[in-house]
């Protein structure tokens, strides 16, 4: 209060209102629009300056972010993978420690609080999915890793198939669990296999980062002379448990040489009526001596 005081005024003078960030006190719509522009730069510099830290200290602990940017995947998967990571994934403690109020329990089973370690490592229903795609033993080894960066780091130092089926795994349990969390029916354990092997065949097909494609998988290609290609593709409805599955087979030229379709009364996954479409599709070829 004195040294409010103290700050000289002239008696001679009315008072007026001024704003601070013209030298005439003047207000003006073009001025705050170039101070808020300006804020927002601040801002983005400031975030940049602490992203550089975070990294840096990456950098010392000999963590590569460019490695995942050059994994041979789709780029969402990529993405997933960066923010898993960073262990920036909307899991529940994640939400609640950014002040949200929200059950923190696992979605999935209902047990323990949901952090990146119970949800990709430690839930019993992702203990199933490992157990299924034969890394069983890689996953005991991540669960005694104490940072996201080290289960990365750990998972990127895999051979390529390795790697990429353990990212595959990961990535469709995720999508899985995201599902499951807005109310839709748990995967089983038979279409978690089918959803894995096809993000890594998304994977296999996906060009490199950097190239035109941007990462999309490979149109459908005919195959050699003197030889037919089968496509099939199936689906099913679960509250009825019918299922529907269909087939083409095409010659070396693009031609649709055969083609099937059909239902099925009683189907318990999509993986199943696929299988079936293949049945069918072996069934129709021997048949017919092609």
């Amino acid at each position: 209060m004195i040294c409010i005081l103290r700050v000289p005024v002239k008696q001679d003078m009315e008072d007026l209102l001024a704003w601070h960030y013209d030298k005439e006190g003047i207000f003006s719509v073009k001025l705050a629009y170039h101070v808020l522009d300006d804020g927002k730069t601040r801002d983005r510099c400031r975030q940049q300056r602490e992203g550089s830290g975070s990294s840096g200290s990456s950098r010392a602990s000999g963590f590569s972010w460019k490695r995942i940017w050059q994994l041979k995947c789709p780029p969402k998967i990529r993405h997933f993978f960066w923010r898993f990571t960073h262990n920036s994934l909307p899991l529940r403690m994640n939400i609640a420690r950014r002040g949200m109020e929200i059950d923190m329990r696992c979605p999935i089973c209902w047990r323990l609080d949901e952090d990146g370690g119970h949800c990709f490592l430690r839930c019993k229903y992702v203990k199933a999915w490992w157990r299924a795609m034969n890394l069983e033993g890689f996953r005991i080894k991540l669960s005694a890793l104490s940072r996201a960066e080290q289960v990365s780091d750990c998972i990127l130092s895999l051979k390529e198939e390795e790697k990429m089926a353990t990212i595959g795994l990961l990535w469709s349990w995720w999508t899985a669990r995201s599902k499951t969390n807005v109310g839709e029916h748990r995967r089983s354990t038979d279409e978690a296999i089918f959803s894995a092997r096809m993000a890594m065949t998304s994977t296999a097909n996906a060009k490199g980062p950097g190239l035109a494609s941007g990462g999309r998988s490979r149109r459908w290609e005919p195959p050699s002379e003197g030889v037919c290609k089968i496509n099939v593709d199936g689906g099913f409805c679960e509250e009825i448990k019918r299922g529907a599955w269909g087939f083409v087979v095409r010659d070396s030229e693009g031609r649709a040489a055969m083609a099937g379709a059909g239902c099925i009364d009683v189907v318990a996954a999509a993986i199943c009526a696929e299988a079936h479409a293949c049945a069918e599709a072996l069934k129709a070829v021997a048949d017919a001596g092609m």
